[in-house]
Formats: C-alpha cells, structure tokens, sequence
C-alpha cells in the first residue's frame, strides 16, 4: 500500500457556521440531510470526532479558533468585545508564503476593515456594535451590501451611511444572492486564485 506524504504547507480551510449541530451532517452519520459539497470536503479532509467548543457562544469560540487560545487568554470571554491588538490570529503567525481570506462575520473587533494579518477580507455584515467600530468605519456598508446595491436593488432600512437592507428584504432574495450565496462565490474565488500558494481561508 503506498503512503501517500501530506504537503508541506497544506492549505487550511475553516467552515464556522453559526447553529450547526453535528448530527446534521453525513460525515457524523445524517443520512437524510442533502449536503454534498459539505460530504464531499469532509471525504477528502480530516474530520474531528471528539472535538468540543471552548465556549457556547459565538465570539468567543470564534477567537479560540482563530488564534488557538482559550477566550479569556485571547481577551474575548464573552461576546460584544474587542479582541486585544496583541493577539495574533492564524493569519498573522502563518509563514509568509501564505495568502489568507477572511469571509464572513467577524464579530472580534471592527466587521470592514482588512485587519489582523488577512491579505483579503470580504465582508457580509451592516450592523456592528458602536463599542467596537470606529466612528467612521460605522458610515461603511459590507461587500455583501454594495454587491446587492450594484445589482439595482434597494434598501430599506435606515443606517448611519444611508440605507441598508432588512432581514425582509434579504430573505425574500432568490438563492443566488442571498448572503449565504455571495460568500460561497467569494471563497471559490479566493481559492480559484490561489492553487499555486498555499493558503489559509
């Protein structure tokens, strides 16, 4: 039998969706949830069976994944902080021949600004707490908003830079441009770009 030698700089891929259990997905035994691109990464990846959350909420357990410190190590005990700036992410202690891809909530610190060590950041979120947002960067909408804004539709709801959209509206979208949507696109692209560097999404 031939083994086969892992690569020395693997690309890293982290799914962190909100309100998933476990026994939703095929690779922990569903067998009636249709999820094959899920099924079909986790075939081909290694897939934890005894792993278990640092924290029941969701900022704080987020921190532990991106900077492998347990919440009051990494400064985000509960949710509403903002992560110290002397805490390193993943992205930061990566070599440098690494690019990295933010995509998605964040919910450590400021949602717009690329931060923290990611070469890129695609953002999906309008609303943020004023304790851990800039002023200005308050007046900013996501990528996800300007997408759907450069596409003609119209927002609704009043936001310190204008109008952004309401939970309504983007859940009366067609699939295809819900939030889910444009970030599935916006990470295949990342990794459509990046096959020849190692990587870290």
């Amino acid at each position: 039998m031939a083994i086969t030698r892992a690569p020395a700089k693997p690309n890293l891929v982290f799914i962190l969706p909100d309100r998933l259990r476990q026994d939703t997905s095929a690779a922990y035994g569903n067998d009636w949830i249709q999820s094959s691109h899920m099924d079909a990464m986790a075939s081909e990846s290694f897939v934890f069976e005894h792993c278990y959350v640092t924290q029941p909420v969701c900022a704080p357990a987020r921190a532990s994944i991106m900077t492998g410190l347990y919440p009051p190590t990494a400064g985000m005990p509960r949710n509403r902080l903002v992560m110290p700036p002397d805490v390193q992410t993943i992205a930061q202690m990566l070599p440098d021949e690494y690019t990295t891809a933010y995509v998605g909530k964040w919910h450590l610190g400021d949602e717009i600004v690329k931060q923290r060590g990611w070469n890129e950041w695609i953002s999906a979120n309008d609303f943020w707490w004023p304790e851990y947002t800039d002023p200005e960067d308050q007046q900013k909408f996501s990528d996800y908003h300007e997408s759907l804004v450069a596409e003609g539709y119209e927002p609704e709801q009043d936001h310190p830079g204008g109008k952004t959209f309401t939970q309504e509206q983007r859940a009366s979208l067609p699939p295809e441009k819900q939030m889910a949507s444009f970030l599935a696109d916006r990470a295949a692209e990342f990794i459509a770009n990046n096959r020849e560097t190692p990587f870290v999404l």
